[in-house]
């Protein structure tokens, strides 16, 4: 059976593709790292430049309504 250059690198890529995926499973990270690694993402969120200027704005309008409260009518 003489195969076609085509046949040959569609055999070549499958093959590769599923190399990648052997190497994917192989290389996956541990529960315990999975584990670690979230809670990291987890702190570096609340450490986050958004929430912590959205806790500084909040902070000032506080400020703000109690300083209008205390002004004289």
């Amino acid at each position: 059976m003489v195969l076609i250059r085509f046949e040959i690198e569609k055999k070549l890529r499958e093959a590769k593709r599923k190399e990648t995926e052997r190497q994917k499973v192989a290389t996956a990270p541990s529960v315990s790292q999975r584990s670690k690694d979230r809670r990291k993402v987890v702190e570096d969120k609340k450490d986050n430049k958004k929430v912590s200027a959205l806790q500084d704005l909040k902070a000032r309008r506080e400020e703000r309504k109690k300083q209008g409260e205390n002004m004289p009518v």
